[in-house]
């Protein structure tokens, strides 16, 4: 994927791994609802989650991670025409 032709760039997640709460920064082309998941390692979504009306440029979003058991899960981001993905741990 080039990233020149994506709608957005995606930060890693941080901290990772994470305990109760993680954040990510998502850096905007333009202004665009951005919509988020994530799942398990199996693809079952366990969060959905839409922010609506985000401005173009760097926005931090903070997701909170509590009911998520210890192990790795999938963040996709997706934004306009492109959609991205982050790996994560969650350790308690």
């Amino acid at each position: 994927v080039h990233e020149l032709n994506n709608d957005f760039t995606l930060s890693e997640v941080f901290p990772n791994p994470a305990n109760t709460n993680t954040n990510f920064n998502i850096n905007l082309k333009q202004g665009a609802d951005v919509a988020y998941t994530i799942t398990d390692l199996s693809g079952k979504v366990l969060v959905s989650q839409k922010e609506l009306n985000r401005p173009a440029g760097n926005n931090r979003i903070s997701l909170n991670v509590e009911g998520l058991a210890n192990g790795m899960y999938y963040l996709n981001v997706s934004a306009g025409n492109t959609k991205l993905t982050k790996k994560f741990q969650v350790v308690k």
